[in-house]
C-alpha cells in the first residue's frame, strides 16, 4: 500500500516545485461503499441514502482532522541493486510531515539539494517513522444518520515487528458476514473482516460501534502503525533478498517492496513502473543537482479545490463498517486517503562562455 503518490519533475532552475495531486470523488451514479477507483465519502453515501445490505462489510472516506507522519530518508537507486545508491534527502531526527496543517500545494523548504553519480536511476526508496498519529470524523452512512469519531480506547500503539499477526490482529472466519465476528479481543488493536481484506483498520471500540456508542465531542488523536501492514500488503518472501514485495497475482510483484530497517521506521521500494510513480527512470549527469520537495493531498478541512468546500467531499480518514444484524456499525478507522506527493527537480548548469 504506497502512501505517497511519486513525481519525478526534470526542471532547468534552481527552484523545485510541488502541485497538488488530483483528487477524483466519485460521482453521485458512482457512489458506493468500497470503491477503489474514485473516493466515496460516508457523508455523501449518507445523503444519498446508500447504507450496507445485512450481514455485508464495507469502507468509505471521512474528513481527517489532524495527520502527522515522519520521512526520515528519499533516494534513488538501479534496478539491478536492491539498494539505493543515491541518497536525496536525509534527515536523521525525521521531517514531520502534518497533512490537516496547510492547503493543498504548500511546499516544505528541504534545503539545499544533492548530488548524485551519473546514472540512470529507476527506483525509489523511501524511508518513514512507523506511527503515524491522525484523528477524524464523518457521518455514519445509514438512514438514521450520526457523527462518528475517532476514538481513545485503543489510540496509542506500540512498534510491533512481529510477522505473526495473530497477535495483534482481530479478524473474522475466510469470508464470514458481519454479525459472525464480534471483534471483541482487546489484546488485538487492529482489525479486518476477514483474510480477504489486504487492509487493516486501527479499532474503535470494544466491540462495534453504533451512532449511540460515540458519545464523545471531540476527535481522539489515535496511532497508526505502519510496519504491521507489511505482513497484510507485502506477502511474497522470495522476490527480491531482504524485503518482502506485493503479490504478482494482485499487485505489482518485486517492484513494489517493504522493510522495517529498524525498530520505529518503515522503508518502501518501488521501480518506475508501479502506478503512481511519474517521472522515472530519471537519467543523471557528473554535474547535475538533484532537489527534493514535499507536499500532499491535504487534509485541510479549509481547502476550497474539492468543489466550492462540499461538506461531503472528505479526505483523510478511511473507515470500516458492517451491517450487524440490521444496525451499521463502525469496526475501526486508518489515515487513508492523504498521501504525500513527492517533487524532484533536476538542475543542470548552464554552460557559459566568459
Amino acid at each position: 500500500m504506497k502512501k505517497f503518490i511519486f513525481i519525478i519533475s526534470l526542471i532547468t532552475s534552481n527552484i523545485a516545485f510541488s502541485a497538488a495531486p488530483d483528487v477524483e470523488f466519485c460521482s453521485t451514479s458512482d457512489l458506493a461503499f468500497s470503491t477503489d477507483d474514485c473516493i466515496s465519502s460516508c457523508t455523501a453515501l449518507q445523503e444519498n441514502g446508500i447504507s450496507l445490505d445485512v450481514g455485508n462489510y464495507g469502507f468509505c472516506v471521512g474528513q481527517g482532522t489532524y495527520t502527522s507522519g515522519t520521512i526520515y530518508k528519499v533516494a534513488l537507486g538501479t534496478d539491478d541493486s536492491s539498494e539505493p545508491s543515491c541518497t536525496v534527502y536525509e534527515n536523521s531526527s525525521g521531517l514531520e510531515v502534518i497533512k490537516s496543517a496547510n492547503l493543498p500545494g504548500v511546499e516544505i523548504d528541504l534545503g539545499s539539494g544533492a548530488s548524485c553519480a551519473a546514472n540512470n536511476y529507476e527506483v525509489l526508496y523511501v524511508t518513514y517513522g512507523a506511527i503515524e498519529t491522525f484523528a477524524g470524523e464523518t457521518t455514519i452512512p445509514s438512514a438514521s444518520g450520526g457523527t462518528l469519531r475517532t476514538t481513545s480506547t485503543f489510540a496509542s500503539d506500540t512498534i510491533d515487528s512481529d510477522a505473526s499477526y495473530t497477535t495483534w490482529l482481530d479478524q473474522g472466519a475466510s469470508n464470514s458476514a458481519a454479525g459472525s465476528h464480534n471483534f471483541s479481543t482487546n489484546s488485538k488493536i487492529y482489525s479486518r473482516p476477514h483474510s480477504g481484506w489486504n487492509t487493516i483498520y486501527k479499532k474503535l471500540g470494544n466491540t462495534p460501534m453504533a451512532a449511540a456508542d460515540f458519545t464523545a465531542s471531540s476527535n481522539a488523536r489515535m496511532e497508526f502503525d505502519w510496519a504491521k501492514e507489511i505482513y497484510i500488503n507485502y506477502t511474497n518472501t522470495t522476490g527480491r533478498d531482504g524485503w518482502v514485495c506485493e503479490e504478482e497475482s494482485w499487485g505489482d510483484g518485486i517492484n513494489a517492496c517493504a522493510r522495517i530497517p529498524e525498530d520505529g521506521k518503515y522503508e518502501e521500494r518501488y521501480h518506475y513502473s508501479v502506478d503512481g510513480i511519474e517521472g522515472l527512470p530519471l537519467d543523471v549527469t557528473a554535474d547535475d543537482v538533484i532537489n527534493f520537495n514535499v507536499s500532499y493531498i491535504s487534509t485541510n478541512e479549509n481547502r476550497t479545490d474539492l468543489d466550492d468546500g462540499d461538506d461531503a467531499r472528505e479526505l483523510g480518514l478511511k473507515v470500516l463498517f458492517g451491517n450487524f444484524s440490521g444496525t451499521t456499525k463502525a469496526i475501526g478507522v486508518y489515515p487513508g486517503e492523504s498521501g504525500g506527493y513527492l517533487t524532484f527537480s533536476k538542475t543542470t548548469p548552464s554552460n557559459t562562455l566568459d
